[in-house]
């Protein structure tokens, strides 16, 4: 058995949640974030309630910051959804982020544990990282030296494979004899 809906009306006697919802959706309708034609609003007794769908979490909470904006609207049930194409659009972008990020940290990681090896001359070194699979690429002056970065390479954080491509540059292992 339904309760009776009690409905705030102004001084002339209009219902102030009409008011409020053409309000909400004139707020959707003219941001240019938000497609309106996805969007239903509806609000009674200063609650609204949005449906429909947008295509990410950052629209999702705009909508329900927007509703918040109206005069008069006092809380928000945001039941919108994420189209889900988008979902996993999103979730790929993010997730290729982190991956960018990550592998900027490995690569720093490594180049900076070359840089303080006083036994390394790290200049003709270049580490490149990609899905957490380092490359080595340059000169070093023995195999010796190779090997250690390699080891270096292969015992940092996160790394799963290294392809050490570094060879050995006779003349730099000839003036280090010589000196």
């Amino acid at each position: 058995k339904k309760g009776k809906r009690f409905v705030l009306k102004d001084n002339r006697g209009r219902d102030i949640g009409k008011f409020q919802d053409g309000k909400l959706d004139t707020v959707v309708l003219l941001n240019k974030h938000l497609n309106p034609f996805k969007i239903e609003t509806d609000v009674n007794n200063g609650v609204a309630v949005i449906t429909g769908k947008v295509d990410s979490e950052v629209e999702k909470d705009l909508a329900s910051e927007l509703a918040y904006s109206v005069d008069g609207i006092t809380d928000v049930d945001n039941k919108l959804t994420i189209s889900p194409e988008n979902e996993r659009r999103n979730h790929n972008r993010d997730e290729g982020v982190m991956s960018d990020i990550t592998d900027a940290s490995i690569t720093t990681a490594i180049s900076t544990k070359l840089l303080l090896n006083t036994e390394i001359d790290s200049t003709d070194i270049d580490v490149d990282t990609d899905g957490k699979m380092v490359t080595l690429n340059g000169k070093v002056k023995s195999e010796a030296e190779k090997d250690l970065v390699y080891q270096i390479a292969k015992n940092t954080f996160e790394v799963k494979k290294v392809d050490n491509k570094l060879s050995v540059n006779a003349e730099k292992e000839m003036k280090k004899d010589k000196k």
